[in-house]
């Protein structure tokens, strides 16, 4: 294969072999879950209270479900840790 004029060569890329596959377990989705809602969470009343932009209906609506999923996130933690004792 003839490179384009003016081109560096491209590096080899690194064999699939070398590299292990990465699996998400039901931990780290829950995690996952949890921290993205309560990020969203978080920001949107920071952008309320401490910079003073009044949320819009719509905004007051969508934070339902991401209290309910921060909840059910916690309690799935919280049945984990008991059943482990």
């Amino acid at each position: 294969m003839v490179a384009a004029r003016g081109s560096r060569p491209r590096a080899p890329l690194p064999k699939t072999e070398s590299i292990p596959p990465m699996t998400l377990t039901r931990r780290h989705l829950t995690l996952i879950a949890t921290l993205g809602s309560a990020a969203l969470l978080a920001g949107a009343f920071a952008f309320q209270y401490i910079g003073g932009m009044a949320p819009c209906q719509l905004c007051l609506w969508q934070r339902w479900p991401h209290a309910a999923a921060g909840l059910q996130a916690a309690t799935a933690a919280w049945n984990r840790y008991i059943s482990r004792s």
